[in-house]
């Protein structure tokens, strides 16, 4: 009986735990107030980004440059030219083999699917905010 209350009270508490948490993802706010292109910048130092990509003039050229990216017109190995758009830049992190930067190999990054939507959508505005 005792062991049986015991779990009881532990799953409760975990719940409760998670419930507090958010237990999920949740819709990032449309309006950045600054706190989501620090977050960005975070996760960009954080996932080792710079270690392939320039953003604020640091970091390495090995992938595209991040610096004015957000809004240009890319050309792509396909041949294809799209706009560095905020779908097209969740869509490189997320799975860059679908649309790769015409001049780089494919394969080169890996993708970043183990991050949540929100952390991406912290990326894309952290990317907008390199003119």
């Amino acid at each position: 009986m005792i062991k049986t209350w015991y779990v009881g009270v532990v799953v409760a508490a975990v719940f409760l735990i998670v419930a507090a948490c958010g237990g999920g993802e949740t819709s990032a706010p449309a309006h950045d107030d600054g706190s989501l292109t620090d977050a960005g910048r975070e996760l960009f130092t954080s996932q080792g980004c710079a270690a392939c990509h320039t953003a604020g003039g640091v970091g390495a050229d090995v992938g595209p440059s991040l610096d004015g990216l957000f809004g240009t017109q890319r050309e792509l190995a396909s041949g294809e030219t799209v706009t560095a758009d905020a779908g097209y830049i969740m869509e490189s992190i997320k799975t860059p083999a679908v649309k790769v930067t015409k001049g780089f190999p494919e394969g080169l990054m890996p993708p970043f699917d183990q991050l949540s939507s929100n952390e991406v959508h912290q990326l894309v505005h952290f990317i907008e905010s390199l003119k």
